[in-house]
């Protein structure tokens, strides 16, 4: 078969969105090999089917060139697709002279070295990243049909072992990035505070996330029925644990995006500005939810902050609101994986 090289040297919530895109029908006869960011593989191997790929950092030494040069000439691929890929990445595409270069035409490199390149304004969010992706394929490989469009399923390893956990049991994950607003931690801690009597909480976080687990755990050290898990789980740990839970909260950030890939249900709280948009980044999968201040942000890329005259509008996201969605679904059939 012909091989086609996918390239997203993303995050996690990048990655999720933009694997689904080679099962469009266009690429069903190439053999797909991904490149994406260090770390990342357990994305690829646990998706149903599970992807081809190679981990490659995205800056630039001439170390990284010369891997990335050995893996174009190991693949021989007839289609390229940059989905988010640095300059030298596109030039090695284009000085292999793979015949077809698909990729965003956006920056000057995309223009130089990219031959089916696509216009899309995906800084005005009009659609969904995931439909972005997909809607890329399409028109990179001039598919006439309609476009039908893909998820991505997760599968969790069933046979690690997790820490010990109740049965049934609330993800509640609080951290992020910080690629977008967030809500309080008062707001997080006075959400656990009024499930944890219902049903037990389960709080994950990575180091990065300190500044939000940290002053969780100071407020509610007394409070029962909430399991500490942060920084205790590894990745393949994490996964199990979000496909076993009832219920995942969480912001705009990479764990929201796992736990609905895995078929939980989901609440993902999320900022108003144009960019960071719960219909350009929302979840995917069975049972998705989210909440939204409900104002008029004037905010393209970033909050105006003080200068905005309805910040902070984090704030207008009520705890009830968020305590409602859960109520309104939790997982009761039996967990597969």
């Amino acid at each position: 078969m012909p091989q086609a090289l996918l390239i997203r040297l993303d995050k996690i919530g990048d990655l999720v969105l933009t694997l689904p895109a080679d099962q469009q029908r266009t690429l069903a006869k190439y053999n797909c090999h991904w490149v994406i960011a260090p770390g990342m593989g357990f994305i690829a191997e646990h998706a149903v089917p599970s992807r081809s790929f190679t981990e490659m950092d995205r800056d630039f030494s001439w170390k990284n060139l010369k891997t990335f040069w050995r893996i174009v000439r190991h693949i021989k691929p007839e289609v390229s697709i940059s989905f988010q890929a640095p300059w030298w990445i596109n030039m090695v595409l284009a000085l292999s002279g793979i015949p077809q270069r698909i990729g965003v035409l956006s920056k000057w490199h995309s223009f130089l070295f990219l031959n089916y390149g696509v216009r899309q304004k995906r800084s005005q969010s009009t659609n969904h990243e995931l439909e972005y992706n997909q809607q890329l394929v399409h028109l990179g490989l001039q598919d006439p049909q309609p476009i039908t469009y893909s998820t991505l399923t997760l599968r969790a390893d069933s046979s690690i072992t997790l820490p010990e956990v109740p049965p049934d049991f609330v993800v509640v994950h609080p951290g992020m990035a910080g690629s977008a607003r967030n809500w309080s931690t008062e707001k997080y801690a006075a959400l656990i505070k009024k499930l944890s009597p219902h049903i037990a909480v389960i709080v994950t976080g990575t180091p990065a996330d300190r500044p939000y687990t940290e002053p969780l755990m100071s407020t509610l050290s007394t409070q029962n029925n909430i399991f500490w898990l942060q920084e205790k789980l590894n990745i393949r740990q994490l996964l199990l644990l979000l496909s076993k839970a009832q219920h995942v909260v969480a912001p705009s950030t990479g764990v929201l995006h796992l736990a609905a890939s895995l078929q939980t249900p989901v609440t993902g709280i999320y900022s108003p500005v144009r960019v960071q948009r719960d219909t350009r980044w929302g979840p995917k999968g069975i049972y998705t939810k989210t909440v939204t201040p409900q104002v008029d942000c004037p905010a393209q890329f970033a909050c105006l902050g003080d200068k905005c005259s309805v910040f902070d509008c984090m704030e207008l996201v009520s705890v009830e609101q968020i305590y409602q969605t859960i109520g309104a679904r939790t997982r009761t059939r039996p967990t597969t994986n």
